[in-house]
């Protein structure tokens, strides 16, 4: 199918002030199928991720990831990545929790610095690259959340519970 002529009724429905929204599947590489071009007239593009570790009976479980947005430089902070995840209530109904994935990770290795893991263990774990790893654990030791040992303090600990709790 030639993209020109959707791309231009597209184009005809966001000056006519009309939100459109367009869904599309990805390629085995987790990338967009076909060409490219489609992203070059909108605002916003959102992948749908697998978490690290994800298994099929962890059921609707993703990180949002925002590959392009048009934003404010001030506002990119509200766009950052976001685990989600669909879980049965106590009334049984369900209901999203959700977190930034930032503050999940650096909840993750402060407490897998804490059990004595290596940095590159915790990296390879969580699929970051070791930079971020060592600078987490610097800055948590700055903070006074983790000892020069690695182990948590009480500040850290109630830092890591609350980085950890999904909003």
């Amino acid at each position: 199918m030639d993209w020109a002529p959707v791309n231009s009724w597209l184009l005809e429905l966001r000056f006519a002030g009309v939100t459109t929204i367009l869904l599309h599947h990805t390629n085995k590489d987790g990338g967009q199928r076909g060409t490219s071009a489609r992203e070059d007239n909108i605002d916003t593009s959102i992948l749908l991720k697998r978490a690290p570790g994800y298994a099929a009976e962890d059921g609707a479980a993703f990180i949002v990831n925002f590959t392009k947005s048009r934003v404010a430089t001030r506002d990119l902070p509200k766009i950052s990545d976001i685990n989600m995840k669909l879980s049965e209530d106590r009334d049984g109904g369900l209901t999203w929790a959700f977190n930034n994935t930032k503050r999940q990770s650096r909840s993750q290795i402060l407490k897998m610095a804490d059990s004595d893991m290596e940095n590159k263990e915790i990296s390879a774990e969580l699929g970051c690259t070791r930079q971020n790893v060592n600078q987490t654990i610097k800055r948590a030791i700055e903070a006074g959340h983790l000892t020069k040992k690695n182990k948590l303090t009480e500040s850290g600990l109630q830092a890591v519970s609350v980085m950890s709790n999904c909003v």
